[in-house]
């Protein structure tokens, strides 16, 4: 049982998905260089709990490409759909793409310990929709910096 909630989803199966997460972020943002955007997403259990708004409508095709190929459309500078976070399934699968996420504030210093001095909103949303119910992990990736995994408030992270 985790610190903020209890997990369907088995410990070792964790470590498989964020392992996979951050093996993807790291591939789209090397294979993007500079002009990747940077990106967060959310991977959830089928009961999720997180208040979330979808910000754009987005194409249809994205809901039927694979993962790797839509997050390389939308993570580049050009493209009008990098703002927000995109929500995947425990299987990689695509739930929404371009949403605005309102977590629960929660935790303590040891928890807020996380951050660094001068993270911003996708960091802190990052950190605290990762404590949500149902919310398996989140990561971020930024250009030129490292892919950031959290679950429940514990940080593991990918060198680029």
């Amino acid at each position: 049982m985790s610190r903020y909630g209890q997990l369907a989803i088995a410990e070792s199966n964790i470590k498989s998905i964020t392992d996979r997460i951050g093996d993807l972020l790291q591939v789209v943002s090397l294979s993007l260089g500079d002009f990747f955007s940077g990106t967060g997403v959310v991977v959830v259990e089928d009961d999720y709990d997180i208040p979330h708004q979808v910000m754009v409508d987005t194409p249809v095709q994205w809901f039927h490409d694979s993962t790797l190929k839509t997050l390389k459309s939308i993570c580049t500078v050009y493209s009008p759909y990098h703002d927000g976070f995109h929500l995947l399934d425990a299987e990689l699968n695509p739930i929404a793409f371009c949403t605005f996420l309102a977590p629960k504030i929660v935790g303590d210093a040891t928890f807020l310990g996380a951050l660094k001095k001068n993270d911003g909103s996708r960091a802190y949303t990052a950190l605290f929709s990762s404590a949500m119910p149902g919310v398996i992990c989140t990561a971020t990736a930024s250009r030129g910096e490292q892919v950031r995994l959290f679950v429940n408030g514990a940080e593991k992270t990918w060198p680029l």
